[in-house]
């Protein structure tokens, strides 16, 4: 397999680090004689945002239940800051497309409960929770319960819990596709700036292409039969003129362009 790279311009500038936060190494996982992943790698440098594109059933899921440690590899090894963590669960934080927010808990015992399970006091893990709900627009929600949170807000809440437990890196499955465009959109705005103030180290998995350019450093392509990684985008983002929208830009358009003319490769190939 020949992997490109093809240049698409920015994204916000990591610094490269000489142990990657993030590191997959050779994985193949097969069901039975189906081989659904194989010879997978792939490397998150510290404050990186990577998102991993491609049809559906193309192994993205599997990938990231490998990541996580819910699955071993038939082959492969899962590296976090320089530690092997392959098949080890705990290790990295995983959200869902779902926010998965316990109804009968309050917006900060929801919050703070992966704290709790990893042994912190109930008092002190909530304290730990509430100072950060500033941080990510949740001021005042403390002690609401989920129905009264809107969409938007109960994301950003789930996205607090996973930062919150996530250590080195973490993994998002499609956190935005349940909410509408508006507010997808706003929140993909607070996300980057989140992102960025807090050096984030992030894996996304996402089917939206405009999603993917607007959020990404870099866009992986995986894709065929057995899947693998075919090909590698690097997002730069030129100085915008004054008033002008990424998102409606030249550049933008002419990276989405190329991305759909890698998947189109992948469906035919």
């Amino acid at each position: 397999m020949t992997t490109s790279r093809n240049e698409l311009v920015p994204a916000l500038g990591t610094p490269v680090s000489e142990t990657p936060a993030l590191e997959v190494r050779g994985i193949s996982v097969a069901y039975g004689e189906r081989a659904i992943l194989e010879n997978v790698s792939l490397t998150l440098e510290r404050g990186e945002l990577v998102s991993l594109l491609g049809l559906s059933g193309s192994g993205k899921t599997t990938l990231f239940h490998v990541i996580s440690g819910l699955l071993r590899p038939d082959a492969g090894s899962v590296w976090l800051e320089g530690r092997e963590i392959t098949g080890r669960t705990g290790e990295i934080a995983y959200m869902l497309q779902k926010d998965l927010l316990l109804r009968h808990l309050r917006v900060v015992d929801n919050v703070a409960l992966p704290l709790v399970l990893r042994g912190l006091p109930r008092a002190r893990a909530r304290a730990e929770a509430a100072q950060h709900f500033a941080d990510f627009g949740l001021e005042g929600t403390q002690m609401l319960y989920p129905a009264e949170l809107s969409g938007g807000m109960a994301q950003r809440a789930a996205l607090l819990r996973t930062w919150l437990v996530s250590g080195a890196a973490m993994l998002l499955d499609e956190p935005f596709s349940a909410l509408d465009a508006l507010t997808r959109r706003q929140l993909h705005g607070w996300f980057q700036g989140k992102r960025g103030e807090l050096g984030l180290t992030t894996l996304l998995i996402t089917h939206d292409i405009d999603e993917a350019i607007y959020l990404s450093d870099r866009i992986l392509i995986l894709g065929g039969s057995p899947a693998s990684i075919r090909a590698e985008f690097e997002i730069r983002r030129p100085d915008a003129a004054e008033g002008e929208d990424f998102a409606t830009s030249a550049a933008y358009l002419g990276y989405k362009r190329r991305l759909l003319q890698a998947l189109d490769g992948v469906r035919g190939g």
